[in-house]
Formats: C-alpha cells, sequence, structure tokens
C-alpha cells in the first residue's frame, strides 16, 4: 500500500504504511521482506527529497533481492537507486546497475521494464548538473522521479 500512497501523493499515509513494513520485516527478519521493507523505504524518502536516504535504502533493497534470487523486483530496485546514486561518487558502478537492469528484463521477457531501463541509461549519460555547477544548480530531475515513482507504483499494482 505504502507505493500505492505515493504514487497519490499520500505521504502520511505512506509513511505508515512503510512504518508498518519496516516492523514486520524487524520481527521476521527475512531477506525477501527485508528487500521490500527497505524499497519502500526508498521510495518514500525519494518522495519527501531526501535523496541520500533514497539511494542508500534503494541499493540496500537491490543487495537484498539479489541474494533473495528475486531477480524481477532486484531490477525495478536498481532503477530506482540508478535515478537517485547521481551524486554519488561511483558512476561507474551506477551505469553497470542500469545496464544490468536492462539485461535481467531482457532476459525475463518484462518489455514494459525494458523500456523503464532504457530510460535509466539515457538519464545516466546525461551529465550532472550538480557535478557541473555545485550547489547553486535547482535540481531538474524531480519531475521524473515523481514519475519513476508513479510507474513503479503501477508496475506493483498490475502485477497483482
Amino acid at each position: 500500500m505504502s507505493r500505492a500512497n505515493l504514487a497519490l501523493g499520500n505521504l502520511d499515509e505512506a509513511q505508515e504504511a512503510v512504518g508498518e513494513l519496516g516492523a514486520i520485516a524487524d520481527d521476521i527478519g527475512t531477506d525477501p521482506l527485508r528487500a521490500i521493507a527497505d524499497l519502500s523505504a526508498g521510495l518514500l524518502a525519494a518522495a519527501t527529497n531526501d535523496h541520500e536516504g533514497a539511494r542508500s535504502r534503494l541499493e540496500d533493497s537491490v543487495d537484498l533481492f539479489a541474494r533473495s534470487g528475486a531477480p524481477f523486483e532486484m531490477g525495478q530496485a536498481r532503477i530506482g537507486a540508478g535515478y537517485f546514486a547521481r551524486g554519488a561518487r561511483s558512476p561507474p558502478r551506477r551505469r553497470a546497475g542500469g545496464k544490468c537492469a536492462l539485461l535481467t528484463f531482457h532476459e525475463l521477457g518484462a518489455q514494459r521494464q525494458v523500456a523503464r531501463a532504457e530510460a535509466l541509461r539515457r538519464h545516466l549519460q546525461t551529465p550532472d548538473r550538480g557535478a557541473i555547477c555545485g550547489d547553486t544548480c535547482t535540481p531538474t530531475s524531480l519531475p521524473r522521479q515523481k514519475e519513476i515513482l508513479v510507474l513503479i507504483a503501477q508496475a506493483s499494482v498490475t502485477r497483482r
């Protein structure tokens, strides 16, 4: 429910759902559940402009989905992490994550997700305005990030 609430802009409800999911994940302690909780927390952090928190939680979810053997979910998390990793110190790792998501979705035959991974690849090839301008630039990627949250929420609803 947190993704649907995020897509609808219901941040208070999303915050509550993410908190409940995190508590359940802590109690149960499995990697797949922890990965879902981290993905949800990362998307919430992104929606509240906590870019470092979003990047960190989304990257954690990528690692946990990989350990869980969940390639589709790992690819979704890689796409989300890629958009919030623009300021990270390791551009090759960001590009590798986007490329891995693209290859994974090709192998799974998930064409809509292939298109999203292609969009990430193009995004990562554009210059990072922050690297050029420093703190004087206004973030320009927020509308795209909101669009990505909506796409992720729609994908999770259609999969049910």
